[in-house]
């Protein structure tokens, strides 16, 4: 059975804006951690991001690593955007700048190491040729 990205992808979307949506969420543990907050937000949208890629990768519709690069950060950074104002209208939530930032690091980072990877098995897939 071949993993249907595209659903993954709108799952993944649709547990992003269901959380967001609990009243005083405390789902991360006491850590001993400043910026605990800002990473669960940097984990998810990273998630968000390799979902988006790996969904535009089995449709083949990556065909420019910097199109892909701008589509994956533009409606990534739009999700986040509005995930952070619909937090206005949530009682015990609050919309902070840095919540985006940590969303869009995350999205950058994972678009870069997908990248990587993908140039790299590239690479060793033309070496196996010769």
């Amino acid at each position: 059975m071949k993993i249907k990205f595209r659903i993954l992808f709108i799952v993944w979307i649709v547990i992003i804006l269901t959380v967001s949506s609990i009243p005083d969420l405390r789902i991360i543990p006491q850590w001993h951690l400043t910026w605990k907050d800002k990473i669960s937000h940097f984990v998810e949208y990273a998630v968000f991001a390799l979902l988006f890629l790996l969904m535009l990768k089995q449709e083949n519709r990556i065909t420019n690593s910097k199109k892909a690069f701008f589509t994956v950060s533009f409606f990534g950074l739009l999700l986040a955007i509005i995930d952070e104002l619909h937090q206005l209208f949530i009682p015990g939530r609050s919309t902070d700048f840095l919540d985006i930032v940590a969303d869009f690091l995350g999205i950058v980072i994972m678009i870069i190491v997908f990248n990587l990877i993908r140039n790299h098995r590239l690479r060793l897939a033309l070496v196996r040729k010769k």
